[in-house]
Parts: structure tokens; sequence; C-alpha cells
């Protein structure tokens, strides 16, 4: 999710308190029992390829390209929409044209949604990626299968994990793509509020973990700009000497973990068990 709250922009954003903002949707109003959502869009905003070149302005037409997208392809995140916004479920089931799905270019600076239920905290999803704006003559321009209408991931390259798979109307564009090396991010210069990106060059650099020591001594290299202090470390207590004025405690992790068994397991697919007796001696365990 950073990189693409970092490559593109959707019409809504979290500012440093966790409020709504507008990313590029600059103002926006729903009607008196909040089944239709208008967002108004900044003009002059623009995409740009992975070397930085203004490719396109982005408009009202992007946002219906981008939910259609994610239809036809698959998103993962398409439970979010189905039922919510008018006719969507119903367009991945095959049930109506794309014409009756409840989004609407109702000018080019300006995106309506229409939803199957008052739905007052809709705005909110105007952050999530499934509403993000995608550029239609660039996406089907990526391969035969990208044509929307006729979608087939096989020959599609839109989206793949290289910079120029995608256009960018975010802060920054990805320079550099080597998962075992580094991923470098270089500030967007077209960005529309690029007067609020004050760093310039992003570098995330691969470890394997094998050595437990390589983030202090890439930042005692001076490599990284910080690195953190491992409790198990047989030296520990040395390290929070020689940082004393200099280290802090991270709060302590929220997540809960649980484990919950399939008590009537049918699928033996990702186990070792493979003959009839092995299988009804696990069920009987789990039992």
């Amino acid at each position: 999710h950073e990189y693409n709250a970092n490559f593109v922009d959707g019409l809504v954003e979290n500012d440093s308190y966790g409020h709504y903002v507008g990313a590029l949707a600059e103002k926006w109003e729903s009607n008196a029992d909040a089944t239709e959502f208008t967002f108004k869009l900044r003009e002059g905003v623009n995409w740009v390829d992975f070397e930085g070149n203004v490719v396109a302005e982005v408009t009202a037409e992007d946002f219906v390209t981008g939910l259609r997208h994610a239809s036809e392809f698959g998103s993962d995140v398409s439970w979010l929409v189905d039922g919510l916004i008018k006719n969507y479920y119903e367009y991945e089931m095959g049930q109506v044209a794309w014409e009756e799905v409840g989004v609407e270019a109702v000018d080019k600076y300006t995106v309506k949604y229409t939803l199957e239920y008052a739905a007052p905290y809709f705005y909110t999803f105007g952050a999530y990626n499934i509403l993000m704006p995608i550029n239609k003559e660039f996406l089907e321009s990526k391969g035969e299968g990208c044509k929307l209408g006729a979608p087939d991931k096989t020959t599609c390259t839109f989206g793949a994990v290289e910079a120029s798979s995608i256009l960018y109307n975010g802060g920054y564009i990805l320079n550099t793509f080597d998962p075992k090396s580094q991923i470098t991010l270089v500030a967007n210069e077209n960005y529309w509020d690029a007067e609020h990106v004050y760093i310039q060059n992003v570098k995330l650099i691969y470890t394997d973990g094998s050595d437990q020591y390589a983030a202090i001594k890439g930042f005692e290299e001076g490599t990284y700009v910080s690195a953190s202090l491992n409790a198990a470390w047989a030296d520990f207590d040395a390290y929070k000497e020689k940082y004393a004025n200099n280290y802090y405690v991270t709060l302590p992790n929220p997540t809960n973990f649980y484990i919950m068994f399939n008590f009537n397991r049918t699928n033996y697919g990702h186990t070792t068990k493979t003959t009839a007796a092995e299988k009804e001696n696990t069920t009987a365990a789990m039992l």
C-alpha cells in the first residue's frame, strides 16, 4: 500500500492526524440520503511516465476506467464495493452492461458514484486503490488483453512489476526495481503538490536477514539513516550504552494472533497427508 500511496493519488487521502482530506478531489458532496456522491477534481493534474515525462491530464474518465479495470481484472478488494456501488457486482456476474454501473464522468473534472443504499461514509473509499484512476489510452497500449470489455491477463502487461508498466500522478516515480538488491524512488517533478514533497530520493536496500547486525552496520557506515537495536543480541546492553542519548523504545505491537481449525477438512493439498488412513487420523486428532 505504501507504494500505491506514493505512485498514484486517489480522490482523498489521510492527513497526519488520520483525517480525510482532498487529494485529487478538491471537494465532494452527497445527495440528501447519501446514495449519490459527486467529486470535483483538481484541474491540471498530470500523468507522467517512469521517466517523468507528462503523458496526459488526469480526468474524471480515468476514475471510470479505474473502476472498470478493477471489475474486469478481478481486483482482490472488489468485495469492498460489491453490493454498494450500483450494479458493480451485477457487472462482474455478466448480468448488466457497463453503462448500468453506478459510476459516471459527469464532465471532464466531475465524477459521480451511485450507490445501492445510503452510505454516508462512502467518501472514505476514495482512499482505497479500487477507486484510483487509470488512463484508458495507456492501459490499452499495454497489450491486446488490456482492452476494456475483453480482458486477458495473459496478454496484458499493465501493472507488471516494472517501472514502465504504469503511469504516475503521485509524489514519487519508481526509478529502479531490483528486489534482491535495491528499490529507488525519485520525486515526481510534475506532481500537483510537489512543494510538499520534502525528500527527493528514497532508497530501499535489500537484506536477506542472515546478518542480524546488517542494519546497525549500515547505520554506522552512513548507509542508513536509522537502525533497530535487537534485544536478543548478546551485546545489546553495549549498544544501548553506546547510543544512550539517541535510541528510543518503540510502541508495543498491537497485533492479535489466533488459530482457527477447520473441523470438516476435505482438502489436504498443502499437507503431507496422502493416504486415507492419514487423513482419517488427522480428522480424529482435530476432533
